[in-house]
């Protein structure tokens, strides 16, 4: 076994092995179906491989007897949810780890990762983070034995109607205006406090200024687009829907099929006491009817991975589990711990 350094002009060489961990994830997931073809798949990785290259990423290639066993991909990203965790720049994205069926139990995907770590160690890189399919259950083993913590939960609804909404009266939902924002400052910190009490572990969680910053940004835009929703109750706002639209999006085109746009519920929040009324499931169906007005008909929503009260909610609400982010902790070469599920 050997294990080589990945260059650009190495890429074609993935297709096979890609084609073949494509196929392994309809074979764990299958009812996040329907999935794209294989060689449409591989043109969409093979794109996400060029950028990760050109993000200051690399690779490597393991080879046996002339044979590619396995690779590893990785890229470089400014930061990681900078509204809830302290953001340290530079996080290293695996963005693919694979190693043929018949040459696992071999220790190959350690080899692998162990010269991606090596690598970004090299180059100073502290903070990690991998993403893989909920249903790849050895994957998300494997990454949990080196270290690599569940962090975020994204779950979708593509192409599906979600359950009608009979609890709550959708009449109280309304449209935020742009100057109507800093009004939704404390809800928006009910939720930044919400996940520091279920996810103590994955701290240090940014200061309420530096969060409302960051959000604050995104619903002026959202609210400029006419998609953030809100509700009051004596003059008090209880509950927010933040979304967005990406036109033409690719983020999910190497494996999924979906429509040309691809929305994505970025904040769903609903006050504390009023929790469990169905508030929220409101939100989410009056969300849902705007975007079908605009032919918007595949959605995703996430949830810091330990909120499983939001998580059961989006289940409820018909979404699947489709995405899970892990995050790993490194040490410098003085020794010190940083926590890259901090950032």
């Amino acid at each position: 076994m050997k294990v080589i350094p990945l260059a650009r002009e190495d890429l074609d060489r993935l297709e096979p092995l890609w084609g073949l961990l494509h196929a392994h994830h309809q074979s764990v997931a299958p009812e996040l179906a329907p999935y794209v073809e294989a060689r449409t798949s591989w043109i969409g990785r093979r794109t996400q491989y060029e950028e990760a290259f050109r993000r200051r990423g690399g690779g490597f290639l393991v080879q046996d007897a002339g044979i590619d066993v396995g690779y590893a991909v990785y890229s470089v990203r400014p930061t990681y949810r900078p509204a809830t965790f302290v953001a340290h720049v530079d996080v290293v994205e695996l963005s693919t780890l694979f190693v043929r069926q018949e040459y696992r139990g071999r220790h190959i995907g350690s080899m692998l990762s162990e010269a991606v770590d090596a690598s970004v160690a090299a180059r100073g890189f502290l903070n990690q983070m991998v993403g893989v399919i909920p249903g790849n259950s050895e994957a998300v083993d494997f990454h949990a034995k080196r270290g690599f913590a569940p962090t975020w939960l994204t779950l979708t609804r593509f192409g599906r109607s979600p359950p009608v909404s009979k609890s709550f009266s959708n009449a109280g939902i309304k449209t935020a205006a742009p100057a109507e924002v800093d009004r939704l400052r404390s809800l928006w910190l009910t939720l930044h406090h919400h996940h520091q009490r279920v996810a103590p572990e994955l701290g240090p969680f940014v200061s309420d200024e530096v969060s409302w910053d960051a959000i604050r940004r995104l619903f002026q835009r959202t609210a400029t687009e006419g998609i953030l929703l809100w509700i009051e109750d004596a003059g008090e706002p209880i509950a927010v829907a933040c979304t967005t639209i990406s036109r033409n999006e690719t983020t999910m085109a190497e494996t999924r099929l979906t429509g040309r746009d691809l929305a994505e519920v970025r904040v769903l929040v609903v006050a504390d006491h009023l929790r469990g009324r169905g508030i929220g499931s409101a939100l989410l169906a009056s969300v849902q009817r705007r975007l079908s007005s605009v032919g918007v008909n595949d959605l995703m929503i996430g949830a810091i991975y330990p909120n499983l009260d939001a998580i059961r909610l989006y289940k409820r609400q018909g979404f699947r589990p489709a995405w899970l982010e892990m995050t790993r902790q490194m040490s410098d070469a003085s020794g010190v711990t940083h926590n890259s599920s901090k950032v």
